[in-house]
């Protein structure tokens, strides 16, 4: 069953989750019938939606839960696609390991087609205040890339030093390289993106290789800018309208790192963030292609397959 949470019914929620942790993706939405579909193994699914009057019931921490932050009228949802198949992958590799404490997936849609800063700031401010109400927002994946020429004047740097302010307060953000085929550490002025180009150490970028842990050749790179690579090519996950897909690119990998962050963190509450990427980078396979492309050298597979041989 998907019951569906108004804006104040949220407190209740995170209240639900005070000794659970979260993790969240700032998106393009999820349609929520493809995870209905799925049975919602872990706890019912909600959605929190803006227009929705209906409150949460006390029962089980939900699984999934959903908040439109862009103040638009459309319809809750994902018309594009990309936020749900990136939670669908996210979905599939929690449920990879199932010895997981209870854990959410809590999707922030900020925008359809194109991510706005001011729905990114949004977003941003959003996740602060779930975890002043309870919520153990620890990981956050952030799989797209914000130019300056997408932004108004002073919005950038605004987004910017929004994530960075949430960094500081021990949140860490997972982000895509990028598919431009470009080098990061060689990029400055506008060619430079969000959140991929943070210099901050809770900023922890992935880069994308074939099943193989070969860089993708479309995927960004950089030895010092690009901490890990994943699998990312022809991943398979749901799509809109009960569909399932294939897609490729940094995105689809910084789900599968996030994902798996987001176990360790999770098995291991007490550690640090060195510590948590140590345990991750001992479970990714080291590959010659990856030495010169990212600071560790390595890619990690998908969890899911991996159960699945």
């Amino acid at each position: 069953m998907v019951a569906i949470l108004s804006p104040t019914g949220i407190s209740r929620a995170a209240e639900a989750y005070e000794k659970s942790p979260a993790l969240v993706v700032i998106d393009t939405g999820i349609c929520p019938s493809e995870f209905a579909q799925k049975g919602a193994p872990l706890h019912e699914a909600f959605i929190l939606g803006k227009r929705n009057e209906l409150q949460a019931e006390e029962k089980a921490p939900p699984a999934v839960l959903i908040e439109d932050v862009t103040g638009s009228p459309a319809a809750m949802g994902d018309t594009n696609g990309h936020g749900t198949h990136l939670c669908g992958i996210l979905w599939d590799e929690q449920l990879a390991w199932e010895e997981s404490p209870a854990r959410s997936l809590v999707m922030l849609k900020a925008g359809s087609d194109k991510l706005a800063a001011p729905d990114l700031l949004r977003a941003i401010e959003r996740i602060r205040d779930l975890r002043k109400r309870g919520l153990r927002v620890r990981v956050v994946l952030c799989a797209f890339n914000l130019y300056p020429k997408d932004c108004e004047a002073g919005e950038f740097q605004a987004v910017a030093d929004a994530l960075k302010g949430l960094m500081d307060e021990g949140v860490w953000i997972v982000a895509s390289a990028g598919s431009r085929g470009e080098d990061l550490d060689g990029l400055d002025g506008d060619e430079r993106s969000l959140p991929a180009n943070l210099d901050h150490p809770n900023c922890l970028v992935v880069a994308a290789t074939n099943d193989r842990g070969l860089l993708a050749a479309r995927s960004n790179f950089g030895a010092s800018t690009v901490w890990l690579a994943a699998a990312g090519t022809r991943i398979e996950s749901l799509w809109p309208h009960g569909e399932r897909k294939e897609l490729s690119g940094s995105s689809q990998a910084a789900a599968v790192v996030a994902a798996r962050l987001f176990h360790e963190a999770t098995a291991h509450p007490d550690e640090d963030l060195e510590a948590i990427k140590t345990r991750v980078e001992e479970a990714a396979d080291r590959h010659p292609s990856l030495l010169q492309t990212t600071a560790s050298g390595r890619f990690l597979k998908r969890a899911a397959e991996k159960t699945g041989e």
